[in-house]
């Protein structure tokens, strides 16, 4: 069974807060936060706002789906993070060593969690094929 992404970084979140790591748990936020707002309703599609006879009755009437974004384009937003951070740190190498540990630490949490769900997919595919090769086909 393979988690996704969005999955492993609140697993992360998660031990972060438990290590009171705020530097880790901001940038998981981040992370989670982009995608998030990569699948908001984009501007355009969203209703107008107009006079209440115009409107659609009920509560929840107007809103709208949201975007789903493929894993890629989730692990895209959070390789796009984890490149700022490591950015940053940089910036801050010289001024504020510590910080700069920090932000690096950050971004190589992001690396790991990005990694691991790979992994996971990884194991999650040998197993099907696994199943597959012993006769077991898909409803094992």
């Amino acid at each position: 069974m393979t988690s996704s992404i969005r999955n492993r970084l609140r697993s992360a979140l998660k031990q972060a807060m438990r290590q009171r790591d705020r530097e880790t748990a901001g940038a998981l936020r981040v992370a989670l936060s982009a995608i998030d707002n990569a699948e908001a309703v984009p501007l355009e599609t969203a209703p107008d706002a107009g006079a209440i006879e115009m409107s659609s009755v009920g509560v929840g009437r107007m809103d709208r789906p949201r975007r789903e974004l493929t894993e890629q384009a989730m692990r895209s937003l959070v390789a796009n993070e984890e490149a700022e951070l490591r950015e940053s740190a940089e910036r801050y190498r010289d001024a504020d060593p510590t910080r700069a540990d920090a932000l690096a630490h950050a971004a190589t949490t992001l690396r790991r969690t990005e990694r691991n769900r790979a992994r996971a997919s990884g194991i999650a595919r040998t197993r099907a094929g696994t199943r597959r090769q012993a006769g077991g086909g898909a409803d094992c």
